[in-house]
């Protein structure tokens, strides 16, 4: 059988080793060898052992696609991640002003979501290639009395990718969370939202809360935009 030499394991070498099981009708088996940064595939096996012409078919798709991967063109994707804290209805505080670009999805949160205001309490840029972990101190403290102790965060995105058009951004994993100072005596507590990601161009993603005080209400929201650099 035909050694592949650039196949290395991925979404095309997987296709290729089903689209062969399923013109061939037999079911196969893939054998990989490490390389430096992932694997390649070195060897199929065909069961039930195949006649010549179903061997002859299974060698002339994998020479068809066995070709070098045309290079990536790697891009920046660029963060902008929003956190709106908001308010009970009826409380003092109503809505701040927020950036322009934000508008949208605020007076879309108050049109569906049942709180009395948000405010913006911190803005963060963040420009990824494949990937970021933050560690840090939120310009506002999330606690309510006057002195509270900082706030710290971890943010982690992993492995961003670009569509062809340049129009969507995703990325495998989203992570954010907040260590929460306890009541008393107890520990902080971690929370948080971890998701994959996707956005499109010129979309505000509202992509979740993150209950604060344990007070009605009183929960961050964030949300995120992205572009590619």
């Amino acid at each position: 059988m035909y050694k592949p030499k650039y196949l290395k394991a991925g979404d095309r070498a997987s296709q290729v080793a089903r689209l062969v099981s399923s013109l061939t009708n037999n079911r196969i088996q893939v054998y990989w060898e490490p390389i430096v940064g992932g694997f390649i595939m070195r060897d199929l096996q065909l069961s039930p052992p195949p006649d010549e012409k179903t061997r002859d078919q299974a060698e002339a798709l994998l020479i068809q696609f066995d070709v070098p991967e045309p290079p990536k063109i790697e891009k920046e994707a660029e963060f902008t991640i929003y956190f709106l804290r908001t308010s009970p209805p009826g409380a003092a505080e109503k809505s701040d002003a927020v950036p322009a670009d934000l508008a949208s999805a605020v007076a879309e949160m108050k049109h569906t979501l049942p709180y009395g205001g948000f405010k913006l309490v911190d803005t963060m840029v963040v420009k990824v290639r494949h990937q970021t972990k933050l560690e840090g101190v939120l310009h506002a403290s999330l606690k309510q009395d006057a002195g509270a102790t900082p706030t710290f965060y971890r943010l982690e995105i992993v492995e961003p990718s670009v569509s062809d058009d340049g129009k969507t951004i995703s990325a495998m994993n989203f992570g954010f969370h907040v260590d929460l100072p306890g009541s008393g005596n107890e520990p902080s507590k971690p929370v948080g939202i971890s998701t994959d990601l996707v956005i499109h161009e010129n979309q505000k993603l509202v992509l979740g809360k993150i209950p604060l005080s344990g007070q009605d209400r009183d929960d961050l929201w964030l949300v995120v935009t992205a572009k590619v650099k």
